[in-house]
């Protein structure tokens, strides 16, 4: 009954025979509500008739934008992911209501458009930058897309690291690293590649192995590459999101040699990369197996 006024409304009663009860308060200038009702609306309706109806169509019409905005929103995300080459097909203004739209569906707030401003300014920005938007969320710049994030959620759990001597790999050992789980055991090299699984050349290896989240400085020379890399560069070239390389770990020889890189679970569609040194290179290797389990 929004749509209709007060007479329209009284009328339909009548008409029915319906009676209704007045509220007694109605009529009374003490509250704020009454006054615009009695005194203000009166005279907007002699200085500009029509101007309700005029406002109704404004609020069908915002009403219309707003859907016809959420539906864009529902073609071009991928729930907390929204991709660049989607929103350039709409001109700055469409894009800041789509952002801000975005925003809200993701994280349960408004947002000012200062904030909404700072986040287009992320299309030019470089890989990894971010804006903060309050209460622990954040919009990070990956190379495609933006990507909405509750901060809380993102952070990894304290540097740790564990270690295995060689009598204590079966295919019951397990390593377990924030959101990453391995399973070892001992194996013979088939030649065959095993899906998010890698291994290792038992006697490049010096025991106990250790695991660990990656640091800056890590560096390791990967099988098929020359020299050493950087893992910080491995991981950007394997185009691990920013937001996820902290997830990353290595797997580090006594001797402080890394024999690999394991990637943050289902990014790249692949368990790691080994090191040269410890790659397998002949059928019936003693070899470590390290498989990815959820």
């Amino acid at each position: 009954m929004l749509g209709l006024s007060r007479d329209e409304i009284l009328n339909a009663a009548r008409e029915c025979r319906l009676e209704w009860r007045e509220d007694e308060s109605n009529s009374s200038a003490a509250y704020t509500r009454n006054r615009i009702r009695h005194e203000i609306i009166p005279v907007l309706n002699d200085l500009f008739p029509g101007w309700k109806e005029r406002f109704g169509k404004q609020t069908d019409f915002n009403r219309t934008q707003d859907n016809l905005v959420n539906g864009i929103i529902n073609l071009i995300t991928l729930d907390n992911k929204i991709k660049f080459s989607a929103l350039n097909s709409f001109n700055a203004e469409n894009r800041q209501k789509i952002l801000g739209a975005w925003i809200f569906r993701q994280a349960g707030f408004h947002t000012n458009q200062s904030v909404i401003s700072a986040v287009q300014q992320l299309f030019r920005k470089q890989t990894g930058s971010r804006v903060q938007l309050g209460l622990g969320y954040e919009v990070i710049r990956e190379r495609q897309e933006l990507l909405l994030l509750n901060q809380q959620s993102t952070i990894p759990e304290p540097l740790a690291s564990v270690s295995f001597d060689r009598s204590e790999i079966s295919t019951t050992s397990a390593v377990r690293l924030g959101e990453n789980n391995f399973q070892l055991a001992e194996s013979a090299w088939d030649g065959k590649p095993e899906l998010l699984t890698l291994e290792l050349r038992e006697d490049a290896l010096l025991f106990p192995l250790r695991f660990r989240y990656w640091k800056a400085g890590d560096r390791m020379n990967p099988l098929g590459m020359r020299g050493s890399k950087l893992v910080s560069d491995i991981l950007t070239d394997q185009k691990v999101p920013s937001w996820q390389k902290k997830q990353a770990v290595v797997v580090q020889s006594f001797d402080g040699k890394i024999a690999a890189v394991i990637f943050p679970m289902d990014v790249t569609g692949k368990a790691g990369l080994i090191a040269a040194h410890a790659a397998c290179t002949q059928l019936q290797d003693k070899s470590i197996k390290i498989k990815r389990i959820k």
